[in-house]
């Protein structure tokens, strides 16, 4: 009996006929393949699947089959169980517990404990999957989601007392959590050399805590105490999509795009007190904050093997932020005075959007991007520290201002290896505000020197600038870093500085100078040698050619020209190796 093979056929997977024995439960039948194939009784019937394998194969009659005949049948997803739902938890603890325990004598002691304690979680999650082979062919999805609650809150408090003192500690927090995800993933399986897959994510979540501790010491040594605080609420939201191609071990394609947006703000406080037979210390500080971001990100990229990947960014973003921080300090102890007092505030509001590449061959990696942004920004800062100790000498004064708008366009590029990087940038656009600052710092002590001094006076109604930055720094730290500004508008103002600092690491020099008057320019450099650096002779000598930037170039370098002098030593030999062998069979 003969029948139409049917190839490629998706749904359907292909049987052969076994010959019947008795007691056999091979596919010695229709119903039996079928049954083997993982179909009940009942599925059969319902889903008339005998006929479907007859209509299919073209039989005459389902019941009269013979060995070794081909045969396709409908092929079973297999499914996991449906959310009713999949899996559930939940989860509460709550705690409480006092104790007091009082010894009486000489030695008196009393010591009083207690605490409450909740936590309450739930989460419900739901997953689904299944999978379709038809020889090397196969494709697998996957698709699920999730949400839970998370709840806890805590009161806690300890006292004790004996005859050396008393010592209390308290801490009392609270924290609320709530998120939600879901996500599908698909995966085309073709033999062992390709694979195609895509997947998709979405995630939101939300944060709510606030927590305060104390601790109070008194003892016959003084008095210690402390006392914290802190609150904060944040919240997400995100989705992510990604497609990939695999074309056997070496090759892979993918490209990914994600979106976010973030929500936070908070207050934090601390307070210190110690008063004792060395020393006297007081300090406080707090800061409160907040800001929305926002962005999407397109990103393709091509892998070639372990050590080869070309990529291409696209980025948009948003931000709105504000934040205010002020801190003091006071300490008279044998060992000298320390005073220090400081306050800052920042608002900004910015949107950048970016286009860039990168091409990475190894540990080697060459990028750039393009840019425009247009941002406002608003900052202000008081600071003051007086330090006079055996160990540390130090004086900072500085009072700044400064806001600014902006919108500008510009492009950037980097060359990265293990041994260091160089890169730079151009950036032109339109400006209005400025800034006033003067600050001075003088720090002494046996592991440090640090001096230096800043004074500007800027303004301007509006001025067209182009800016050029170029650095260039090596793995430990070595290098430099400049800033070119050149201006032309309604503008006025003048900028100087200059720093030194000297410490184990190394040496760190800085110097600003500019101008304005219509048209002007500004100019910052900044070098950097670290010892690590200069134990190297190349850095040395790429250093006394071409400054710090050769020093980095010559450090970077180093590698290329060893294995280039290992190609030509053993090119060398070779040449050598072969006019020898030459030269022996002349004269034989």
């Amino acid at each position: 009996m003969s029948i139409s093979s049917v190839s490629n056929q998706p749904g359907y997977t292909s049987v052969k006929i076994e010959k019947w024995q008795s007691k056999s439960k091979g596919n010695t039948s229709v119903w039996n393949s079928l049954k083997n194939a993982g179909y009940t009784n009942k599925e059969i019937v319902e889903q008339k699947l005998v006929e479907k394998v007859a209509k299919e194969n073209n039989l005459k009659d389902p019941n009269v089959v013979q060995a070794g005949q081909e045969l396709l049948i409908p092929t079973k997803v297999k499914e996991a169980p449906k959310a009713d739902p999949v899996n559930s938890q939940d989860f509460v603890k709550t705690q409480s517990k006092l104790s007091k325990s009082i010894t009486g004598g000489d030695g008196s002691t009393e010591h009083i404990s207690g605490g409450y304690e909740k936590e309450d979680k739930h989460k419900v999650e739901a997953i689904t999957s299944g999978s379709v082979k038809k020889g090397e062919v196969e494709l697998e999805g996957k698709a699920g989601g999730e949400a839970s609650t998370h709840s806890e809150s805590k009161v806690s408090s300890k006292f004790r007392s004996d005859e050396h003192g008393m010592k209390y500690k308290g801490e009392v927090s609270t924290h609320s959590e709530a998120g939600a995800k879901a996500g599908a993933e698909d995966k085309l399986t073709l033999g062992e050399d390709g694979e195609l897959s895509t997947s998709r994510k979405a995630e939101g979540k939300a944060k709510i805590g606030a927590e305060g501790k104390a601790d109070l010491e008194v003892s016959h040594k003084g008095l210690k105490g402390s006392a914290k605080g802190k609150a904060h609420a944040q919240a997400e939201a995100g989705l992510e999509r990604e497609d990939k191609i695999k074309i056997g071990e070496d090759v892979e394609l993918s490209a990914r795009e994600k979106a976010e947006i973030k929500a936070d703000a908070g207050a934090e406080g601390k307070t210190e007190l110690e008063i004792s037979n060395e020393r006297l210390k007081a300090s406080s500080e707090g800061k409160v904050y907040a800001g929305v971001e926002a962005g999407v990100e397109i990103e393709d990229k091509i892998k070639v093997g372990e050590d080869t990947e070309l990529s291409a960014k696209m980025k948009a973003e948003a931000k709105l932020k504000a934040e205010a921080e002020g801190k003091s300090e006071l300490e008279l102890s044998d060992r000298g005075v320390r005073a220090s007092a400081g306050a800052r505030a920042k608002a900004e509001a910015s949107v950048r959007e970016e286009v860039g590449g990168k091409l990475k061959v190894g540990d080697k990696e060459v990028s750039g991007k393009g840019y425009a942004y247009g941002s406002a920004i608003a900052e202000g800062e008081v600071k003051s520290e007086l330090e006079l100790s055996k160990d540390r000498v130090a004086l900072e004064s500085k009072v700044k201002g400064e806001a600014w708008a902006k919108a500008a366009v510009g492009a950037e590029g980097e060359v990265k290896t293990k041994e260091g990087s160089i890169k730079g940038s151009v950036e032109t656009g339109v400006r209005a505000g400025g800034e006033v600052e003067t600050s001075g710092r003088f720090k002494v002590s046996k592991d440090e020197l640090n001096v230096g001094f800043r004074v500007a006076e800027v303004a301007t109604a509006g001025e067209v600038y182009t800016q050029i930055n170029t650095e260039a720094k090596t793995k430990a730290g070595s290098g430099t870093k400049a800033e070119v500004t050149l201006v032309g508008g309604e503008s006025e103002g003048i900028t100087a500085g200059g720093g030194l600092n000297v410490n184990k690491e190394g040496i760190h020099a800085e110097v600003e100078l500019g101008g304005r008057l219509l048209v002007g320019a500004e100019l910052k450099v900044g070098v950097d040698f670290k010892y690590e650096d200069m134990k190297k002779p190349e850095f040395l000598l790429g250093t006394a050619i071409g400054g710090p930037v050769g020093g980095v170039a010559a450090v970077m370098a180093r590698p290329v020209i060893e294995k280039a002098g290992e190609v030509i030593a053993d090119g060398a030999s070779a040449v050598a190796d072969g006019a020898k062998s030459l030269w022996n069979k002349l004269w034989d």
